[in-house]
């Protein structure tokens, strides 16, 4: 089975964290009761509990998700991302 499958759960825990703040916040401070109810192995509770982009790209996480969990966490990974100025001006406007 492709690795993709394997980590299905992984990447659906961080994609239904990212629409569901209540979820992402108990994931960030409370994050056993959610490992549970997705079914991370031990492996994988490690990982998500001191994780690292590299880390969790190994483990089957998409690497677009990946950088997404990171970003709370990573404040250099912060300081690299970065709105086109042309976008973030249409953006403005658009409001």
């Amino acid at each position: 089975m492709a690795t993709h499958w394997k980590a299905y759960h992984l990447n659906k825990m961080i994609q239904d964290a990212m629409r569901d703040g209540e979820l992402m916040g108990r994931l960030l401070t409370a994050p056993t009761p959610v490992f549970d109810e997705y079914g991370l192995t031990d492996e994988e509770r490690t990982v998500f509990s001191n994780p690292s982009s590299a880390a969790l790209k190994q483990i089957g996480v998409h690497p677009i998700l990946a950088m997404v969990f990171m970003v709370p966490r990573d404040e250099q990974l912060r300081k690299k991302l970065t709105i086109d100025p042309v976008f973030l001006k249409e953006l403005k406007e658009s409001r």
